[in-house]
């Protein structure tokens, strides 16, 4: 049942944290589908469920179940059903010898399902202990019922158990455990005996058999053996029962529940307080009674089920009824039952719908805010949602850095728009996983270049090492990506420098979270000045890092770089960290190789000279292809002027031939040409050469 993965998700809820239950949810796929309260679904799925389970709380098969039996008692306590289970019985024996019952009630009328539940009964010895027989077509649940066992008898009796199981078999697909169970305190009693008062009871009989026979017509009274002594008028009629000939009730009948149970004198005085359902052995006909006027008495008595649509089909009324009947409760009991059942499913299924409509609207929001405050901090966002003012405040230091791509024309040159664009794409998502890693922020990004800040909003002590651990890392991860066609490693070019700047938000339509100041305009003068494949670090950076960072860098003096007309910078590249490897810097684990290996292979790959002059080379290669197409261009150019030039004097000439044949001079200067066809070959007016 669903009501069972409802206990397990509570359960988890409670004992476990909310990333292990991601981890089942994720694993299992499950959806609110899987949580409906009165719907049956496969055992597979449930055992499944309980098996995840166990495994991310790091139990084992019995202790996870055990410990959801304990918790299915608390739940079904704590949801309504707790006057139910108290009006049970007295003491813990009664309890469990009517268990059975109790699952006969709840399916047949609560959930209306055809689960074929669990049979118990109980053998009291004469130590105090109970001898607890379970039956079930389900295998290894034992320790399941232990759990409820226990919790069960803690809240009704107060009464702590010791459950142990003491032998299981199995049996054409029927499962038999036997437990003993004895309380763990000695002053504690699990079967309670009641001394009966005696009255004086007259020997006078007050009804006669045949009495008896028509006022309760399909009773049957059988003795020690098994035969029948006598029965009701209804079934002595229907079953052709003669008083002559003895018949065995066991000839007849046999039980259906409880489970495994024989129709045995024995059998039937060990399940005193449970509920038996019994079938006819053999299909039979009806037997039918001819009056004296040949007219049929059959159906003497009508099958009425418990159902008032049924009672509908037969066109009988509960005022049929007499009101001492019970079935007119059993009636209007589960009539109300069958309508809060259909009313609960309703409400699952809108609940359900809710949830789905939640989940989506807060995906849908989560996107959109992804896209709206990309380059705002979430504290920001949180102010702006919540429409607190947001001042422009003033940051004393912190560490900017601007990167790019050189010869990204090249790229643009050789490759088709949809390789740059997945291509930039791969190259944005190792951004943003590093970023995030080193608590900086993005703050804007156009075509190649990325401008990111370390210390703002949150202001940082080591703002200088984490930005410069960040800029090694983007350098390292972006030589992980090969450009296509010309199959060469991608290089970055790096600027870090350090110092006051002023953050906050502009535009109101579409908001922005900015940062200005002189040290943006440093940086991105030191990019300038900065090699392909290299990280320049101004000295405020490098004194930063040295002052705040437990990392030790490794630099090389570049020397001072003209900032502006009157100030300069001294510069260094920053070659490696000296105490991390490239693999924890780009928080990447990598245990087959030792620290030292790791920090001498990848550092001697991310400042090899062997990509630099590869991207040179293909530099040079573009260059001359370009210069060799411009001049091409240029040639073609100049022989199609020559050419049509050529073309004219032709033209001209032959026009003059045709004039001087056929045509007379008018002294104006100007003439036309014709054709033989009458097509003007020369469209314009053309000037006479005076000899």
């Amino acid at each position: 049942l669903g009501h069972v993965h409802i206990v397990l998700r509570d359960l988890l809820i409670i004992r476990a944290t909310k990333k292990t239950w991601k981890n089942i949810e994720e694993k299992l796929k499950l959806n609110e589908e899987f949580f409906i309260f009165n719907k049956v679904y496969p055992d597979e799925e449930t055992f499944k469920f309980i098996a995840t389970a166990g495994a991310e709380l790091g139990l084992s098969h019995n202790e996870i179940l055990e410990t959801l039996g304990e918790h299915f008692m608390e739940y079904v306590w704590k949801n309504g059903w707790k006057e139910l289970l108290n009006s049970i019985a007295y003491d813990v024996f009664g309890f469990l010898n009517a268990v059975t019952s109790l699952h006969m009630f709840i399916d047949s009328l609560s959930f209306q399902n055809k689960i074929k539940g669990p049979s118990f009964y109980c053998e009291s010895n004469k130590d105090g202990t109970i001898k607890m027989h379970y039956y079930s077509v389900r295998p290894n649940l034992e320790y399941l019922v232990k759990g409820i066992v226990c919790k069960a008898s803690s809240l009704l009796y107060d009464v702590k158990l010791h459950v142990q199981l003491i032998d299981k078999s199995s049996d054409r697909n029927l499962n038999h455990c036997i437990f003993i169970i004895q309380p763990l305190e000695r002053n504690k009693k699990l079967q309670i005996t009641y001394n009966i008062p005696i009255k004086n009871i007259t020997n006078e009989i007050l009804i006669t058999l045949k009495d008896f026979v028509k006022i309760f017509p399909t009773h049957v009274c059988f003795n020690k053996n098994m035969y029948i002594e006598h029965c009701g008028k209804f079934l002595s009629q229907q079953l052709n029962l003669s008083s002559i000939s003895p018949t065995k009730i066991n000839d007849i009948f046999q039980i259906v529940t409880p489970l495994n149970t024989g129709l045995t004198f024995k059998s039937i005085i060990l399940h005193m307080n449970t509920t038996f359902i019994l079938q006819i052995k053999k299909p039979f006909h009806r037997h039918t009674i001819v009056s004296s006027n040949n007219s049929s008495k059959t159906q003497q008595h009508i099958y009425l089920k418990d159902t008032v649509k049924s009672l509908l089909t037969s066109q009988i009324y509960l005022n049929d009824y007499p009101l001492y009947d019970t079935q007119r409760n059993v009636i209007l009991l589960n009539q109300s039952r069958a309508c809060q059942q259909i009313l609960n499913t309703k409400l699952e299924q809108t609940v359900n719908n809710l949830k789905k409509i939640a989940n989506e609207l807060e995906s849908l929001k989560v996107k959109t805010d992804n896209i709206l405050y990309d380059t705002i901090p979430t504290q920001i966002v949180t102010a702006i949602r919540e429409k607190k003012s947001i001042e422009a405040k003033e940051f004393s230091e912190a560490s900017c850095l601007i990167c790019d791509i050189p010869y990204f024309n090249i790229i643009n040159n050789t490759c088709s728009p949809k390789e740059v664009m997945n291509l930039m794409t791969d190259i944005f998502n190792t951004y943003e996983s590093l970023i995030l890693f080193y608590n900086s922020h993005k703050v804007v990004s156009f075509m190649d270049t990325y401008f990111i800040v370390c210390g703002v909003p949150d202001e940082q002590t080591n703002h200088a090492g984490n930005i410069m651990n960040l800029a090694l890392g983007l350098l390292w991860q972006v030589k992980q990506f090969c450009v296509p066609i010309i199959n060469l490693p991608l290089l970055l070019r790096i600027s870090i420098h350090s110092g006051p700047v002023v953050a906050g938000i502009v535009g109101s339509k579409k908001i922005r979270y900015c940062i200005l100041g002189n040290t943006v305009n440093t940086t991105k003068t030191l990019l300038n000045h900065c090699e392909p494949g290299k990280i320049i670090v101004s000295n405020a950076t490098k004194l930063s890092a040295m002052k705040y960072s437990d990392d030790e860098f490794e630099f090389q003096v570049k020397g001072f770089v003209q900032i502006c007309s009157k100030n300069a910078t001294c510069t260094f590249y920053l070659e490696k960290n000296l105490t991390k490897s490239i693999n924890e810097i780009t928080n990447i684990s990598n245990d087959d190789q030792d620290n030292d290996s790791q920090i001498h292979d990848g550092y001697s790959r991310l400042n090899s000279l062997a990509d630099i002059r590869a991207w040179q080379l293909a530099d040079v290669n573009v260059k001359r292809q370009e210069s060799v197409i411009d001049a091409l261009k240029q040639y073609h150019t100049s022989d199609t002027f020559a050419s049509s030039t050529i073309q004219k004097v032709r033209e001209f000439k032959k026009a003059w031939k045709d004039r001087l044949i056929n045509s007379c001079s008018r002294d104006s200067g100007i003439f036309t040409s014709s054709t033989n066809n009458g097509n003007t070959s020369i469209k314009e007016s053309k000037a006479c050469n005076i000899m």
